[in-house]
């Protein structure tokens, strides 16, 4: 009879009892030991430090830790004690090595099967220039979840070369409060299925950067939803200090003859808070192929477009969205929880595509000069508003195209289209209109082919008529003229609210009503602002000058013959004049028109008059 006996390898559970850097019960000997022990069963590394104050919670490292070895998870919430500030940590660990030129915490390579949680990794070098986790040729990797997250204050995070990771319920980069800034990012070279957030209960604050590298040619997965990245922990603010790095940036790769491999990618952005870019795009993204959306988010504002997170940079980012590549994007959705509110950035959107991109129903506004500009693709639909009132709107466009309304929002010196109230589709010729209800300013978009063209100008619906406006000029040397019965077409009584202001041919405001009284001669023009955006003008009304002037270009004088009546005084003008009278030396009357014919020789005054005005 043969026995047989295996020896199996069983999880372990290494409990860190003392904060030094090395020795028995420290953090130094659990990972030497979990990586003794093998990866066929899961290791833990626990805490159970005595002293439960922060400098007791506090490891303090002196060298280089031993890699971590795979089927770990190594659990700061173990241990006992409060948390540090508003992060899950309950373990300090602050590395003070100096060995090597990057200072380093937490490395690994060909790990698999990692999961590392409730952690506060701090570096001794206030600009990050080391690392606070480095894994490479990794599989399966978890950094926090719910109720687990780590606190990395001023480091850095890399991954290279992985399967799967997972980076939940974080806080990175800031201080225990979660409401400042500092140095640090996170770095992903090839990762073929990352999930940054993912869930309300799982997003990350990180007030860093991320940069994600592609170079996996066939799968390049990834959800980036439910972070705050730029703003405090409550999404309610941006610190003082912008960064000077994009929030977001994902790019391919690079061949040896320097152009971008083709890296196909399935990924969505979503549901985010963007913010506090110093003169750079906040999302900058390269994608050759594969398919992108783009929704929910917030970029330099919230959700609802009523916070500017832009108010304590020293200046604007350039662009909310940044794009290039032909992958199929989608920027937006049909659900009102689809669309991005994009504020407070020199372009709202700045793209260069070559295949679909549908850009819908967000809101953008606040920007400093183009909603949206699209580069390099000559087949965009186009779009125009031709009238509208508040009943409905219509306009020309790419024959087929859906057309997109909304609202403009003039809080800023250039109006953008923030609110999306309605659609409607251009038939076969390119006329489109829409019958319903219309408020305020109008900007337009038309859809076609899955692309989507540049932002229609903004079309007041408010008109005003002044052709039948009554004129009253003032007299000689006085401010009693008027402009009266000006008719504005459209106003909304009850709903809106107006402002008239006039003003002379200098520029200045002379009136404030809608009738124009006590002003003097003068080109006069009216403008009237709804409480939407954009004002209607009048065209510039003239009150004629009543003063009599003189005009001696065309005089001509003929003397009379000796003893006859035969001489002429003609060319005088005089356009304000009705009334004329010639007299001779002797005060008589020679004349009652303004031209003075068949008079002999003498000496003649001319005076005229307008018995309206003066004379």
């Amino acid at each position: 009879m043969l026995t047989l006996f295996c020896r199996q390898a069983t999880a372990a559970v290494f409990v860190v009892t003392n904060n030094a850097d090395s020795g028995p019960g420290t953090l130094r000997e659990a990972l030497t030991k979990a990586a003794a022990n093998g990866s066929t069963e899961k290791d833990y590394i626990n805490f159970n430090l005595p002293d439960v104050s922060e400098a007791g919670r506090t490891i303090i490292m002196l060298s280089s830790l031993p890699d971590i070895s795979s089927d770990l998870i190594i659990d700061g919430t173990t241990q006992q004690g409060s948390y540090f500030g508003v992060t899950n940590s309950k373990v300090k660990i602050f590395n003070k090595s100096t060995d090597g030129l990057i200072l380093g915490t937490l490395y690994g390579s060909g790990v698999d099967f990692v999961e590392i949680y409730g952690l506060w990794l701090k570096d001794n070098d206030p600009l990050a220039h080391g690392y606070g986790i480095q894994l490479k040729n990794y599989g399966s990797i978890k950094i926090g979840a719910p109720a687990k997250g780590n606190y990395f204050e001023n480091t850095n995070l890399f991954f290279e070369k992985g399967k799967s990771l997972a980076f939940q319920s974080n806080i990175c980069f800031t201080d225990l409060a979660a409401q400042d800034q500092y140095m640090g990012g996170i770095g992903i070279f090839s990762c073929d299925k990352l999930i940054l957030g993912g869930s309300a209960a799982t997003g990350n604050m990180i007030a860093g950067f991320l940069q994600i590298i592609l170079t996996n040619t066939s799968n390049n997965d990834f959800d980036i939803s439910y972070n705050k990245m730029g703003t405090n922990i409550e999404g309610t603010d941006a610190p003082v200090g912008a960064l000077e790095y994009p929030r977001i940036t994902i790019e391919p790769t690079y061949g040896n003859n320097g152009t971008p491999i083709d890296a196909p990618v399935n990924g969505i952005i979503k549901n985010n808070l963007f913010a506090n870019v110093y003169a750079n795009n906040i999302l900058l993204l390269f994608a050759s192929s594969g398919n992108l959306k783009i929704q929910g988010n917030g970029i330099n504002t919230d959700i609802t477009g009523s916070l500017n997170f832009n108010l304590h940079n020293q200046s604007s980012s350039t662009a909310g969205i940044a794009y290039a590549g032909g992958a199929k994007v989608l920027i937006g959705g049909d659900a009102p929880s689809e669309k991005n509110a994009i504020a407070y950035c020199e372009y709202g959107i700045s793209a260069s595509p070559t295949d679909d991109f549908v850009v819908t129903k967000n809101s953008i506004f606040c920007f400093f000069y183009q909603a949206m500009v699209t580069y390099l693709k000559p087949d965009l639909p186009f779009v125009k508003i031709n009238s509208i009132n508040t009943a409905n709107v219509s306009g020309t466009a790419t024959p087929g195209s859906t057309i997109e309304l909304f609202n403009a929002d003039c809080t800023c010196d250039l109006p953008g289209p923030k609110v999306y109230f309605a659609s409607t589709k251009a038939d076969g010729s390119g006329n489109w209109t829409y019958n319903g209800p219309v408020n305020g300013t109008v900007i337009a978009s038309a859809i076609f082919k899955n692309s989507t063209s540049d932002f229609s100008p903004p079309y007041s619906f408010i008109n005003v008529n002044d052709v039948d406006a009554i004129k009253k000029s003032a007299g000689c040397g006085k401010s009693d003229g008027s402009i009266i019965n000006v008719k504005i077409k459209n106003l909304v009584p009850g709903t809106e609210s107006y402002t008239y202001t006039w003003k002379d041919g200098s520029g200045q405001e002379v009136g404030h009503q809608l009738d124009l009284v006590n002003v003097p001669s003068g080109t006069y023009t009216l403008e009237v602002k709804g409480s939407g955006c954009g004002s209607a003008f009048s065209k510039p009304i003239t009150l004629e000058s009543t003063e009599i002037v003189f005009d001696y270009t065309n005089l001509k004088k003929t003397n009379a013959g000796c003893a006859k009546a035969t001489g002429s005084i003609k060319g005088i003008t005089a356009p304000q004049a009705t009334k004329f009278e010639w007299l001779d030396a002797n005060n008589k009357l020679a004349g009652t028109k303004s031209d003075l014919d068949g008079v002999p020789p003498g000496i003649y005054s001319l005076t005229a008059s307008n018995p309206i005005w003066m004379q």
